[in-house]
């Protein structure tokens, strides 16, 4: 790393003219998927039902209706492998309270 100089070159600490001689890095841009983002009308009572179907806080609504339309294609082909899923969500949802 290297030393931080005044703007006179003496060593100590910078005043606000000195120009560093590396660049910050810059964050990388947080970056959706491809897929476009769209907005959809809820009644507040299926809004309701859906926070209620949370397995961790953050959450988004789009991950629980993935994770819903995700089960009930597994229910469609194999109704036992969806009913195993199902009880891992709620033991995952019991111990986060």
């Amino acid at each position: 790393m290297g030393e931080l100089r005044n703007t006179d070159g003496k060593k100590g600490i910078p005043n606000a003219r000195v120009k560093l001689s590396r660049e910050l890095p810059k964050l990388p841009e947080k970056k959706h998927s491809k897929q476009e983002i769209t907005t959809i009308k809820l009644s507040k009572e299926t809004k309701t039902r859906l926070e209620k179907l949370r397995i961790y806080k953050r959450e988004s609504y789009d991950e629980i209706v993935q994770s819903i339309l995700n089960l009930l294609n597994t229910c469609r082909a194999d109704p036992e492998k969806a009913r195993i899923q199902l009880i891992k969500i709620d033991r995952e949802r019991k111990k986060l309270g």
